[in-house]
């Protein structure tokens, strides 16, 4: 980052992503011929992996598009599932925890090399605080969200490790991207979240 001209602060956790649906996703067949709401590029690689079609749209469009049945579900937090009140246009979460977004807080280094050495040391001791504090408030809200959701009538599915382990095999492609686009730091970085699964 710094060869850019960016000063990495802290990381950010956001919370835990998951599919809602209208109709249940329990196995990889049931993705065919879905149109599943994409927010990144990323997700849009994925959802073609498991054999859905992506439609890339905002936060905001996403409720109407569930009730219009423009779309058969989308992926995103399970509190912006709450907060945006998908219990009202679909029935299912399914997978919470297949994905997390990931925030960096970030500086113009120029500044940040203009900076007193001591102040730099505060910046950076209270990003850290930051970041497990926040972590800590993500996974809090992420489980009062799922009850929430279960109140309100959605029925939330974890899959099975041996499903899970299908899902995983067929995003590989993608997988294989991260890896020709990024080298040797991307197979790094796939190796550190499969093993933190």
């Amino acid at each position: 980052m710094e060869k850019a001209g960016v000063k990495h602060l802290f990381w950010m956790q956001d919370g835990s992503n998951g599919f809602a649906t209208k109709f249940p996703l329990k196995k990889l067949a049931d993705f065919r011929g879905k149109r599943i709401r994409a927010s990144t590029q990323m997700d849009t690689f994925t959802i073609k992996d498991l054999g859905g079609a992506p439609a890339f749209m905002g936060g905001g469009e996403v409720y109407m598009a569930l009730q219009r049945g423009t779309v058969d579900g989308g992926i995103s937090s399970v509190t912006s599932f709450r907060d945006r009140k998908y219990y009202e246009v679909t029935k299912y979460v399914a997978e919470p925890g297949f994905d997390y977004g990931i925030y960096a807080g970030l500086m113009n280094l120029k500044k940040w090399n203009e900076l007193p050495a001591e102040m730099q040391k505060m910046i950076l001791a209270a990003g850290k605080d930051t970041q497990g504090w926040a972590r800590q408030e993500v996974q809090k809200m992420d489980k009062e969200a799922m009850e929430e959701l279960k109140n309100k009538g959605m029925e939330i599915y974890f899959l099975p490790k041996d499903e899970k382990a299908l899902w995983r095999k067929a995003c590989k492609p993608t997988e294989d991207l991260i890896i020709r686009k990024s080298g040797e730091l991307g197979r790094k970085l796939i190796k550190l979240a499969e093993d933190v699964r």
